[in-house]
């Protein structure tokens, strides 16, 4: 490429100081675009002269009116540096018929020749000097000169005095009216080309000329069909068109829709040919691709604050991935085409906000949007952007559009789809901006999720000394192998897709594993505000990974145990840690399997007592029972309060109001007459509303003195006790603090609800919407109890009274209405809980059917709390199959276990609820279902806990699984080991094992808050079979039972009916076989207590 001397010298200097590295990269563009423009002054504006049809070079703008040419570029356009070659070939300024210069055919013959002569004549039967070609008044061999030109090109047209659009498809008037609906005029390719739209939009003045260069038509003032028809043919307006709106009133949105069906031969110029159109300046960097159209937005957000910019379309081919993350600005001017609007109008500047520009950094673009929620259990927002817009449809009606955008983390944003459309319209009346949050949201132009690091933890191929029965896994091939890095063991997720795989892993293990080879697909699933990792196991069967990959990619990963256990893989284990360090996530992913021991292995196998005490944790915390009846005991006492348990109903518990039985306690309370607040809580309780008011005139601390004689309960705690509305408005008007807390963490509008006393409640409720502006969290939102917990979350827990009341209804719906709709019932509690989590768990259809209602979520039935536990899983404890049939009939997955593998099956047999039992079996619920670690299924619960009444249900394939995690027990033999011999007698009668060894079981005691109860885990040093277990422990039934002895024995069964139960004898002698008595010492058995 040819350079000018200086144009060399500069572009050495820029160079050297780039590669230097002095040069800080937020001062780039301003010291690049502060080059070009020194450079501009370098080169003059090349015109030709159309009497002589020499090249003329002008400093600065010509002093004299020219001519500029409109076309399209053919194949044999005559460049800068031939027409110089003219220019010297020919001394008087007519050239002759040279037939070859430089090697090419005679430039005089071609039809570029041919343009510049016949528009030249034009020009000076107009009597007009100079004309201005771009084929051959740019010399494109200098990259500066190029640049300046680019950037100048449309003040050169806007200042012609007239511009000839030369249209060489386009026929004559004579032979095809431009009006025609299928004339060639409308048809032309000079209006798809990206370069002639502002040479259409700069000059004053456009004549239009066909193929021969007859006259067509002009764009000027005073032709008003005319300009109607270029109007329809380019969507230009036609007042823009006619001069009478300035380019800068229009909305860049509109701009660009101009722009969006227009196409140029190289991608970079489709920016670079809009910069007339937005007035602004930026270098040239052919080769950077559709970045340059990027840059130009960037560049418009330096001129003006019009958010227009980012009102486009995401093609709906790219809508159908739900994860999928975009920027602020849009890829290419076709984006702005995809939404159907007509005009888009930007709002003046706000008299109330502070300025704050759009700015870009290495965080990404920086700008300030008013933000609505989506839905406050997402990290989804509407953005609404300072325009308004018309739809084509022609209705005289302002839409307020806004664009769908993810929080990722912090203050970084993206921009998102939905079900919607990419572009949402609001009435101008429909939204109320005041609920919004303005906000300083940064988005990066390629945005990514802040995503965990996933890390695989393998072992020893023969697994761990340490632990009996362990199978190690390791990682011997993956696919995409990119997203394996197996030098670090880390997985790279891509451009994750919500419950998708991304890759799937080989793992191989030792000869002991029935299967050499396990396949694993891993993927990340959107939970709530989070991603989580999900994975699918497969066996190998000896396909190539990558087909495995391509046939799962496009399939959600079920991470239900039916799978895996279908397919034989239920010995494989996938444990899951999480952790977090200085706000970031690591997720750590174990394969691991068990092979079951025999008696020898057992014998041989030693397991330290850290392991042990390890192992103990880990069972205990798996077998703790699901659910807790709710009692006022776990109420106010603080050491059961939190407990993590689901909260069901207690079966003695009446839906009546009181029902927690607060109001007697409250009434059998006697305060001590000597304490300073005495008089003000007699006078509370007597409904002494004078009395009050004389007591606190004297001494204002009485309204907030705390009863040290029950739950440090206040004035306003007792009014609510009472449940009295006057005294309780003698208090509000006092000043009393509403939101105060009991020493059970209560605010007196629970304490109103715990006693049934609704009418107060809907009182509070209503006073509260009628005091706080409508800008503050609702009022649900706003009386929270220390567990976090709403009104609605106490209001059907643990039954649902309250929502009975018409009036607490309609104080529901005034607040989804006026308080952002679906936002106020989505509050959850210390436990991730939704108040729909705690209705499933009360047992009670009604309050779950109305809060699906009122949520108005079609998903709002598929959320999880802290633990994982979906609303299915509470519905599972709360025991009426008529709420589980309602919740399985909408979708709810039957078999989506909690953080610990437990599926809503463990949970109904722990509690051992026949009807929950049966109603998720009638619904597919998988019986074979194993906890994440030591593989537990619902039968090992059931026989741990005795609960024989499920067996029946849950035998059969089920009945000899063998636990894991170097834990080798089998339902059997905890029966055995707990005593219950109706569980005995449903697996001998179903055939289950008699003869095989456990080395370790679990004892069911009560966990250390008293309430629930949990497995506690026995190792033995010596292997067991069942028989001698139960001798062992001195069950001398079960010893009979299971050696064969006839013995009637009588017992209770799980569902509360007697049974008798009989075997043979023992042998002959009627000895058992078994040597040593039931001593614990001699056997080396080793209960793990605290």
């Amino acid at each position: 490429m040819r350079r000018s001397s200086s144009e060399a010298w500069s572009l050495v200097s820029l160079n050297c100081l780039l590669t230097s590295h002095s040069l800080p990269r937020a001062h780039f563009d301003t010291y690049i675009n502060a080059f070009i423009n020194r450079s501009f002054d370098q080169f003059p504006m090349w015109l030709i002269d159309t009497n002589t049809l020499r090249l003329v070079g002008i400093q600065g703008d010509p002093q004299e009116d020219y001519a500029i040419l409109s076309h399209t570029w053919g194949a044999d356009e005559v460049t800068f540096s031939a027409y110089q070659a003219l220019n010297a070939a020919t001394q008087n300024g007519s050239f002759p018929a040279l037939e070859d210069i430089g090697g090419q055919i005679g430039v005089t013959i071609t039809a570029g020749y041919r343009k510049i002569k016949n528009s030249a004549d034009l020009a000076r039967k107009q009597k007009l000097k100079y004309i201005w070609v771009d084929t051959c008044c740019i010399d494109k061999t200098s990259s500066a000169e190029l640049s300046e030109s680019i950037n100048s090109m449309y003040r050169w047209y806007q200042k012609a005095k007239v511009c000839y659009a030369f249209l060489e498809d386009v026929k004559p008037v004579s032979l095809s009216d431009p009006f025609g609906k299928n004339s060639s005029f409308r048809k032309s390719r000079w209006f798809t080309r990206g370069w002639t739209l502002q040479e259409l939009i700069a000059p004053a003045t456009v004549q239009f000329y066909a193929q021969d260069w007859s006259f067509i038509n002009a764009k000027q003032d005073g032709d008003d069909a005319f300009r109607g028809l270029l109007t329809q043919i380019t969507g230009i307006n036609e007042l823009l068109l006619a001069g009478k709106t300035l380019l800068s009133d229009v909305s860049v949105a509109n701009r660009m829709q101009w722009a969006a069906l227009r196409q140029t031969t190289r991608i970079e110029d489709m920016a670079y040919c809009l910069l007339g159109l937005f007035n602004v300046n930026m270098p040239l960097l052919y080769g950077e691709g559709m970045r340059a159209f990027t840059r130009l937005q960037e560049e418009i957000l330096k001129e003006t604050d019009d958010q227009s910019v980012f009102l486009w379309g995401i093609p709906p081919d790219e809508t159908s991935e739900g994860d999928a993350l975009y920027g602020l600005l849009a890829p290419s001017p076709h984006a702005f085409c995809q939404l159907d609007l007509d005009w888009v109008r930007p709002l003046p500047p706000s008299e109330v906000q502070e300025s704050t520009p759009a700015t870009v950094t290495s965080q990404g673009l920086r700008t300030s949007l008013l933000l609505f929620f989506v839905d406050p259990e997402s990290d989804d927002y509407y953005a609404m952007l300072d325009c308004v817009a018309s739809k084509a449809d022609g209705a005289a009606v302002d839409w307020n559009p806004g664009i769908m955008v993810r929080r990722l983390w912090g203050d970084q944003f993206a921009r998102i789809t939905s079900s919607k459309g990419s572009v949402v319209l609001f009435p101008e009346d429909s939204f109320d901006e005041k609920k919004g949050e303005l906000e300083n949201v940064y988005v990066r132009q390629n945005p990514f999720y802040a995503l965990p690091e996933v890390t695989i933890k393998s072992r020893s191929r023969r697994g761990d000394n340490l632990t009996p029965g362990y199978l190690g896994f390791k990682v011997s091939e993956a696919y995409p192998p990119d997203r394996w890095d197996s030098s670090l063991s880390v997985i790279r997720p891509k451009e994750p897709q919500s419950g998708r795989p991304f890759v799937v892993l080989r793992f191989a293990a030792d000869d002991r594993s029935p299967i050499p080879t396990v396949d694993v697909a891993i993927g990340l699933r959107r939970i709530q505000k989070r991603w989580e990792l999900c994975y699918e196991k497969h066996p190998s069967g000896g396909d190539q990974l990558q087909r495995i990959y391509q046939n799962l990619v496009r399939k959600d990963i079920t991470t239900e145990p039916a799978a895996s256990s279908s397919r034989g893989l239920g010995f494989v284990n996938i444990a899951v840690k999480a952790t977090q360090r200085r706000g970031r996530r690591f997720i750590q992913l174990e394969l691991s399997g068990a092979v079951q021991l025999d008696s020898k292995s057992i014998q041989n196998a030693t397991v330290s007592r850290e392991i042990r005490r390890t192992l103990s944790d880990e069972i205990s915390e798996i077998t703790r029972t699901c659910c807790v009846p709710q009692k006022v005991a776990y109420i106010l006492p603080k050491e059961t309060r939190m407990i993590e348990a689901v909260r069901t109903k207690s079966p003695d518990m009446k839906p009546s109001p009181g029902y927690y039985g607060l109001g007697n306690m409250i009434n059998d309370v006697e305060v001590d007459e000597n304490k300073p607040y005495a008089n003000m809580i007699r006078a509370v309780r007597a409904k002494r509303e004078m009395k009050i008011k004389s007591l606190v005139s004297k001494d204002r601390s009485l309204l907030e003195c705390e009863t040290e004689e029950f739950d440090r309960f206040r004035p306003i705690h007792w009014a609510a006790g009472i449940g009295s509305q006057s005294v309780m408005k003698t208090l509000i008007k006092l000043g009393v603090d509403q939101t105060s807390l009991t020493g059970s963490g209560l605010m007196a509008i629970h304490v109103a609800v715990l006693n049934g006393h609704f009418n107060l409640v809907a009182y509070l409720l209503e006073e509260e919407a009628c005091l706080q502006p409508r800008t503050t969290p609702d009022c649900l939102h706003r009386f929270l109890t220390d567990r976090q917990e709403s009104v609605m979350h106490v209001l059907v827990s643990p039954v649902s009274v309250g929502l009975h009341m018409q009036r607490i209804q309609k104080i529901i719906e005034n607040i989804k209405e006026e308080m952002g709709g679906t936002h106020a019932f989505a509050h959850r509690n210390w436990l991730g809980e939704t108040p729909l989590h705690l209705a499933a768990a009360t047992g009670e259809e009604f309050p779950l059917k109305y809060l699906i209602d009122v949520a108005g979520h079609p998903d709002a039935h598929q959320r999880v709390d802290r633990f994982g536990r979906s609303v299915l899983f509470h519905a599972a404890c709360g025991g009426n199959r008529n709420v589980i049939k309602y919740l399985a009939e909408r979708g709810a997955s039957v078999n989506l276990s909690d953080d610990l593998g437990r599926s809503p099956l463990h949970a109904a047999v722990t509690v051992n609820n026949h009807d929950s039992v049966s109603a998720l079996l009638n619904f597919h619920a998988n019986p074979t279902s194993i906890t994440h670690k030591f593989g537990l299924t619902p039968l090992h619960f059931a026989c741990l806990y005795g609960h024989s009444g499920v067996i029946r249900r849950l035998s059969g394939s089920t009945m000899d699984r063998w636990s894991a995690g170097g834990l080798a027990f089998q339902p059997l033999h905890l029966a055995v080991a707990n005593g219950h011999e109706s569980c005995v007698s449903h697996l001998l009668d179903a055939g289950c094992q008699t003869d095989s060894y456990c080395n370790s079981y679990l004892k069911l005691v009560r966990s250390k808050n008293g309430v629930q109860w949990e497995g506690k885990l026995v190792m033995l040093e010596s292997p067991l079979k069942p028989a001698d277990l139960a001798f062992n422990l001195g069950f001398k039934n079960l010893v009979s039972m299971l050696k064969g002895k006839v013995v009637k024995t009588n017992g209770v069964n799980g569902d509360g009916t007697r049974h008798t139960t009989s075997s043979a004898e023992v042998n002959g002698t009627g000895k058992s076989n078994v040597t040593t008595g039931p001593l614990w010492g001699l056997l080396g058995l080793e209960m793990l207590d605290d």
